[in-house]
């Protein structure tokens, strides 16, 4: 399974971000310090791991504004697509955030046990594209 296009609003420092990553094999991100690098990592994995994969912040949205999403197309080793994940946060008027999640084959139908599925794709992989924020020099 390999990620197909991904694209953040909103979502920690990040106001917009999208990648297509169809064909490729290797993408390098780059760019200043707190230009929102790590929180693109962080933003996938919290869309494909949820709160028990991964260190999922206390704020998510974006300083500044009442709505978030993260859209992450998965595909087969042939860049078919697979599976949508979709998770989005809104801000109602009492100032709580809701979150809603989606997880859709490629036929656009709801699929079973979606965090189950997600976690054991994740696990198939084995790493943790996060893994140099924690490591010691």
């Amino acid at each position: 399974m390999k990620i197909l296009t991904y694209s953040v609003r909103n979502v920690l420092k990040i106001s917009e971000v999208d990648f297509d990553l169809t064909g490729r094999n290797l993408v390098l991100i780059g760019g200043n310090n707190a230009s929102g690098k790590s929180s693109s990592l962080k933003a996938l994995l919290m869309a494909v791991c949820g709160k028990s994969g991964t260190d999922w912040p206390d704020v998510v949205l974006k300083e500044g504004t009442d709505s978030a999403s993260i859209n992450v197309e998965l595909g087969d080793a042939n860049d078919k697509l697979e599976y949508q994940i979709s998770v989005t946060w809104k801000r109602g008027r009492n100032g709580n955030v809701v979150e809603s999640f989606k997880l859709l084959d490629r036929d656009g139908g709801k699929v079973p046990e979606p965090r189950k599925l997600l976690k054991d794709l994740y696990k198939l992989k084995g790493f943790d594209p996060l893994y140099f924020q924690s490591a010691k020099p």
